[in-house]
């Protein structure tokens, strides 16, 4: 399987070294290595293949699927559902490396690239491997869900955007999205027998990425992406996604109520609902929330300086030395001015913990909360982010973070 893809993709790599004709871009600048919290970052731009240049897409054929029932509320995308434009500088437009399961991505494929589906999930089951699938399926299948969410939408923006910066901007939350899902799909675990399913799920991510840079290159040197080459790849793109999506049982009833979430970075746990989706570094983890409490568009992303869409953020700065809470406070004392307008500020306990907090408004309809104490000889900020347009995402939010136990053994 994984001898095949790279086929695949070494295959088109050469189709686009050996095709570059067309919109052509100058860029010398290097890559930068090093993630940051913020999703957006300097990508090396490759020029777009001509129409004759893209292979034919190989359809997935059908596959066995796991009979575990999970919980997935992901709002319609139809034409009943209003969509709104954002307005974007094309020039500004960027989108981060992707990285999932070890496979770098954002390295200017052909638009409707896509790897030969292998065999999916095999039989045999173990108890402990089908405990092991509990875990793995509803956080699988929630990153499908977004996919084809994000690229209905995307669909939906860029038929009803009638100049270069709507188009800019629907390619913006898109890049943006799709960035956050190559975090998440990177820390799933999935088991052996769904091994070969999952590396299809990272296909499926992976190629919708390629097409995106290429968009984004396209935009910034021929003013639009609606041509018949990219609305070809931008289809076979999510056609792919919704025929491997397609082979996970995404029923509706519930395996488990919640599920117990370790927070490494601080030693901690909490309780969310199984279809909550995590990304985590040295330094910070981010616990997103499902498709049904992310609002659309690049404001559901919330404030540019978040640009995750709804979820908790959790972060630890080493400060060399035991501090009190108001030591720690007059450290990072800028912080909630830096965030919005603060609401309310006041102190408080979460798990067991003094802690200082704070209740901003940072944009239109978009919730944010801070709440810092020292741990040891470190700080830690955890913050939150909803919309206030979805009635369930900032009590969902506060759910979990009222959930948050230290000493995890």
């Amino acid at each position: 399987m994984f001898g095949q893809r790279n086929l695949v993709i070494t295959f088109l790599l050469l189709v686009v070294i050996s095709s570059l004709a067309g919109c052509k871009r100058d860029s010398n600048e290097p890559q930068d290595s090093t993630r940051t919290p913020n999703p957006v970052e300097q990508v090396t731009e490759v020029p777009p293949t001509q129409p004759n240049d893209s292979p034919d897409l190989p359809v997935a054929s059908p596959q066995p699927v796991v009979t575990v029932s999970v919980h997935t509320a992901t709002p319609s995308s139809d034409s009943s559902n209003p969509i709104s434009l954002d307005r974007v500088d094309p020039e500004l437009l960027r989108i981060s490396r992707c990285v999932a399961a070890g496979v770098s991505g954002g390295r200017g494929t052909a638009p409707a690239p896509t790897p030969t589906p292998g065999p999916g999930i095999q039989t045999g089951t173990s108890e402990a491997d089908f405990a092991r699938l509990l875990d793995y399926v509803p956080r699988a299948v929630e990153v499908g869900a977004q996919l084809l969410r994000w690229n209905s939408e995307f669909e939906r923006r860029l038929e009803l955007s009638g100049e270069i910066e709507s188009e800019a901007g629907a390619i913006e939350e898109l890049a943006l999205r799709i960035s956050l899902l190559c975090d998440f799909v990177a820390e799933l675990d999935p088991p052996a027998q769904i091994r070969s399913l999952h590396d299809q799920l990272v296909d499926a991510i992976l190629i919708r990425h390629a097409w995106i840079s290429l968009a984004i290159e396209n935009i910034k040197c021929c003013g639009t992406v609606k041509t018949d080459f990219f609305k070809e790849g931008m289809i076979d793109t999510a056609t792919y996604a919704e025929q491997v999506v397609g082979q996970f049982d995404d029923q509706t009833s519930r395996t488990k109520d919640m599920v117990t979430v370790a927070i490494e970075l601080l030693g901690a746990k909490t309780n969310s609902e199984p279809n909550w989706l995590a990304s985590s570094n040295s330094s910070s983890y981010f616990l997103a929330g499902p498709s049904s409490i992310q609002a659309s568009g690049i404001q559901g992303l919330g404030p540019k300086q978040w640009s995750r869409g709804t979820g908790i953020l959790v972060r630890k700065f080493h400060v060399g030395r035991n501090l009190s809470l108001e030591q720690a406070k007059e450290m990072f004392s800028t912080l909630p001015d830096s965030r919005g307008e603060v609401l309310t500020s006041d102190a408080g306990v979460l798990g067991g913990n003094r802690v200082h907090r704070w209740e901003l408004i940072t944009i239109d309809d978009w919730n944010s909360k801070l709440f810092l104490f020292p741990l040891e000889a470190d700080v830690v900020i955890i913050e939150t982010g909803c919309p206030t347009g979805i009635s369930d995402a900032c009590s969902d939010l506060d759910s979990v973070i009222s959930s948050i136990e230290f000493s995890v053994s």
